[in-house]
């Protein structure tokens, strides 16, 4: 059993969804500082001795057409990122399902025992593999919604309040 885990994990189909997982972790860190880019020009930090600690954001009125497109680019980078974290997502049941379907192919074919419990265990780790990436990421963006819900609406308000005064 442990050997049809190792094997599939490193030369196996498992292997893709792995990558397929770096990728979308890649793409997560991405998001999260695209988020804080456009958190800080939404809210900048103020550094003054007389202002509370827990006033250190500050809402900022967008007044020119640099600071407007400015916003606009970090904000269209942000949502391009998160939406392709978050279609990641939807892939990892899939790709497990496509390795428990490509190992259970291989069973059909053979009539020796040992290859089909390591093709049952193949199709089994393939299952794990997707559904595991999927909730791990899916909490996590459970997390991060939220915020990036927040500062995309935050935004768009900006956005038409600067078209509203212009």
């Amino acid at each position: 059993m442990l050997d049809a885990i190792w094997d599939n994990l490193f030369i196996g189909y498992d292997l893709v969804i792995l990558l397929f997982a770096v990728a979308n972790f890649i793409f997560l860190f991405i998001t999260i500082k695209q988020m804080l880019k456009l958190k800080n020009i939404l809210y900048p930090r103020i550094d003054s001795a007389s202002t509370k600690k827990n006033e250190t954001h500050i809402s900022i009125k967008v007044s020119t057409k640099e600071d407007l497109e400015k916003l606009k680019k970090v904000r269209d980078n942000a949502v391009r990122w998160y939406s392709l974290f978050t279609n990641f997502i939807a892939i990892f049941p899939l790709l497990g399902l496509l390795g428990t379907v490509i190992a259970l192919l291989g069973v059909a074919g053979g009539d020796d025992y040992g290859n089909v419990e390591h093709n049952f265990f193949v199709a089994l780790t393939s299952t794990l593999w997707g559904v595991g990436c999927a909730i791990v990421f899916k909490v996590v963006n459970a997390l991060i919604a939220p915020s990036m819900e927040k500062y995309d609406v935050e935004a768009e308000r900006k956005k038409i309040r600067y078209e509203d005064e212009a």
